[in-house]
């Protein structure tokens, strides 16, 4: 689980963030009972969503309060 990642502005783009997603996802896929990753995001972090979908995850339709559902399916 990845939970609550700020990156600091010096250090964005530089591959942080990508090599904590890469590990959980290779995790998860090693796991054959794992289906899915999701991930929640605030709805209005577009910079945070952008990232996350050049990763790969997709918008579901439902949504939690003030958050964005994303998953990656397995």
């Amino acid at each position: 689980m990845i939970q609550s990642v700020f990156v600091d502005h010096k250090y964005r783009k530089n591959g942080v963030f990508r090599a904590l997603f890469s590990k959980v996802i290779e995790q998860a896929k090693a796991d054959p009972l794992n289906k899915e990753v999701r991930l929640y995001v605030e709805k209005e972090n577009d910079t945070a969503i952008s990232v996350y979908e050049k990763l790969g995850m997709s918008r579901m339709d439902g949504w939690n309060f003030d958050e964005m559902d994303l998953v990656l399916p397995h």
